[in-house]
């Protein structure tokens, strides 16, 4: 399969999408490469000054290579049911091992320099994003706490100033511009790696958001529009037929003898027969009509560009395709029929939705007198 920076930041995007436990299990995720790297630096900043003793070098690989593999395994149990289940105590665990590997590495690499800076910025405005304020600020004071007070014992020459990098050390100056450029490219990256991170989270909302969209749109039990999504596209579709003076016809529909159902074979049955009418109104669709749930056993059903002649042959086929529902009832099966009243008129003719929609229903209650099961147009 491709790589795909796309799909990369959606499934990203997923994972921060989940509950405390999956957010936690993220920005574990999200710290061990940073780490890898650091020691892989640190390596290779060991091969290059092969002459110096640079024994904080070494401390920094194995620092970040523990931090590396501490931030997988803790991410992985994210995934387990019970931490899934009751995540307070994983998601307190994940913050607070983050602070104190996030606290190790500045006191490291220097407590005062760029990635330090970097790192106390970035950390906390992701955590304010995907966890509660009181435990992010409890952990960043903490964190902010304990920087400056190896900052001041570093300044007091109580401990080390960056023993990772040997800052007690006098350095030649080829070696510090080294470490100098290291640490200006590190922050380059830091700032790619959390954008993409950033991008990741705005995936999400946007995925999430489309999310809420949809389902306030969407009836719950047949999955087809709502009343109010439905009523909202017919005004819109109103108001562009009108610029073009064009027509938009109007299908009511109305399951025949739905309260019988209801009362003969209770209310499940009678959920089974409006999802089964909606999926096979769905199915005769054209791509640019609509079909929502106007209330009860009604259909509304919007052809724009429709004329008579479109509008009853869409409607008989409608009609059509719920007569072809068979509910089972056991060894039996249930038929179903529909009523249906049609209407098409120039946009300029209409004065507004709720008269379009008054002629449907004048059109379907007409069909239902005649005898049911039929189309009727207005």
């Amino acid at each position: 399969m491709a790589f795909s920076t796309t799909k990369l930041m959606q499934l990203t995007g997923a994972q921060l999408r989940h509950g405390g436990a999956g957010r936690a299990a993220f920005i574990c995720w999200m710290s061990s490469p940073p780490y890898l790297l650091l020691a892989c630096w640190a390596v290779i900043s060991q091969i290059v000054f092969l002459d110096s003793n640079m024994y904080g070098l070494s401390l920094i690989a194995l620092f970040g290579l523990s931090a590396a593999t501490l931030c997988s395994l803790l991410a992985l149990v994210g995934y387990n049911q019970r931490v899934i289940q009751k995540p307070t105590l994983y998601v307190h665990t994940v913050l607070w091992v983050y602070g104190t590997l996030a606290v190790a590495s500045c006191y490291l690499i220097g407590t005062l320099n760029l990635m330090t800076g970097m790192i106390m910025m970035a950390g906390p405005t992701i955590g304010l994003i995907l966890f509660p304020a009181r435990l992010i600020l409890s952990v960043f004071l903490a964190f902010a706490g304990a920087l400056l007070t190896l900052s001041t014992l570093a300044a007091l020459n109580v401990i080390p100033y960056a023993p990772g990098l040997g800052m007690d050390i006098q350095l030649e100056p080829t070696r510090s511009l080294y470490f100098t450029s290291s640490m200006i490219i590190a922050a380059a990256g830091y700032v790619i790696y959390q954008t993409f991170v950033i991008i990741a989270l705005l995936n999400a909302w946007h995925s999430r958001e489309q999310e809420v969209r949809h389902l306030s749109a969407t009836d719950a039990l047949t999955g087809v529009a709502n009343r109010r999504q439905i009523l909202t596209h017919l005004e819109t579709c109103l108001i562009n037929m009108q610029r073009r003076d064009d027509r938009i016809a109007l299908l009511m529909l109305d399951i025949d003898h739905f309260k019988k159902i209801n009362d003969s074979h209770g209310h499940q049955i009678g959920d089974q027969a409006l999802i089964a009418v909606a999926a096979a109104l769905r199915a005769r669709m054209r791509p640019h009509d609509m079909v929502g749930r106007y209330g009860g056993e009604e259909f509304l059903i919007i052809l724009p560009g429709a004329d008579h002649i479109a509008a009853e042959e869409i409607a008989q086929r409608c009609r059509d395709a719920v007569s072809e529902v068979r509910l089972a009832l056991g060894k039996a099966t249930l038929p179903l029929t529909a009523s249906i009243g049609a209407v098409s008129r120039t946009a300029s003719a209409i004065d507004d939705v709720d008269s379009l929609i008054r002629l449907a229903d004048d059109a379907m209650y007409m069909a239902k007198k005649t005898g049911r099961n039929r189309v009727n147009i207005g």
